[in-house]
């Protein structure tokens, strides 16, 4: 999949459902961080989507998606 990620967008983790925050992105890697801030990923852009889903519409206050 060739999305572009923009910092800031939410991602949820295919294997455990958390949901991570895109902190920063560089040519070849993105650094994610989950939202209660107690997890860094750092993987590389063209494997990013083999492991996350991109969130379209993400509710922050009450930290569920929105459908």
């Amino acid at each position: 999949m060739n999305d572009i990620l923009e910092e800031r967008e939410m991602l949820k983790c295919r294997s455990t459902g958390r949901i991570f925050e895109l902190k920063k992105r560089t040519d070849h890697m993105v650094i994610l961080q989950s939202l209660d801030r107690s997890t860094q990923v750092f993987t590389g852009k063209n494997i990013v989507f083999d492991l996350f889903e991109k969130i379209l519409n993400y509710s922050a206050q009450g930290s569920e998606m929105i459908k």
